[in-house]
């Protein structure tokens, strides 16, 4: 899950930089990274959504930015964890309310109907599992499965099958075009005429 949220981070961030990111090497960073924390009792951690979008905004757009802030953290932590521990959550809860509301795209909502039924049910679905189950893993899990039966029903409508025969030879060569799997298995079958009589037959 942390690769995933990672990943995703790094196209938003693309998107807004108009950079592009070695994801490679993202991913080797972060396992190694959470290995090693691992091992002396860390917890693991990943690239997060708000606070990039907060550091991008904010003018932050170097990996500088992003040891400053981890720095940052690293010494309230340590030495400032009273002084933090006064902070009220109504405050906290309050900033990320705004942090939200100013990343939110708005312009997206108005961009739906532009879009094709399948891929807006999708970021429904997923939206309204995260909600409700307060878990990204389980949102992820469902949109994935969702996006993968809507891919696997486009994806069988391409199925193409033509035939030629060739009378002098009782011979019948058959165009196959697309992709054969489990959904497109019944027309596949179905373009083939078993009964005919003929000495040779290709596909």
């Amino acid at each position: 899950m942390g690769l995933l949220e990672s990943m995703m981070t790094a196209t938003i961030v693309d998107d807004l930089t108009d950079t592009t990111s070695d994801r490679n090497r993202e991913c080797r960073g972060q396992g190694i990274a959470n290995i090693a924390s691992g091992l002396i009792g860390g917890m693991a951690g990943c690239a997060m959504i708000g606070q990039s979008m907060i550091n991008v905004k904010s003018g932050g757009r170097t990996r500088l930015s992003t040891l400053s802030a981890g720095l940052l953290l690293l010494i309230m932590m340590l030495f400032l964890g009273d002084w933090l521990a006064r902070i009220p959550m109504a405050a906290l809860v309050a900033v990320m309310i705004m942090v939200s509301i100013s990343t939110f795209s708005w312009e997206s909502i108005r961009n739906l109907k532009q879009y094709p039924l399948s891929t807006n049910i999708v970021m429904v679905v997923t939206v309204i599992m995260v909600v409700a189950t307060h878990n990204l893993a389980y949102g992820v899990l469902v949109g994935s499965l969702l996006a993968a039966m809507f891919f696997a029903s486009k994806i069988a409508r391409y199925l193409d099958v033509t035939s030629q025969r060739d009378p002098e030879h009782s011979h019948r060569t058959y165009y196959v075009t697309g992709q054969v799997f489990f959904a497109s298995a019944e027309r596949f079958m179905a373009s083939f005429d078993l009964r005919e009589n003929v000495e040779t037959l290709a596909i």
